[in-house]
């Protein structure tokens, strides 16, 4: 969900945890529960800055958040290969 610069994405999982060697804590839970509230300032000819706020909630576990700033660089749409049918 979108409105101007703001962004809303909410992830829920129900089901078997998964054993990510690096990742979060919270993806070993068998329900686990993400939502990214995202703030873009600025916006270029092709370049976007964005930043993030993620919290994550699990039942049983303390939430925790996390924070980053992302720069997302649109380097065209030029095709380089083309497959054969």
């Amino acid at each position: 969900m979108a409105y101007k610069r703001f962004e809303l994405h909410d992830e829920f999982y129900a089901g078997q945890g998964h054993h990510i060697i690096y990742g979060d804590s919270y993806y070993l839970k068998k329900i686990y529960n993400r939502l990214d509230v995202i703030y873009t300032p600025f916006l270029f000819k092709r370049i976007k800055g964005q930043f993030i706020f993620s919290f994550h909630q699990s039942p049983g576990q303390l939430n925790d958040n996390q924070q980053a700033f992302r720069i997302i660089a649109d380097l065209g749409r030029k095709t380089l290969v083309r497959f054969k049918d």
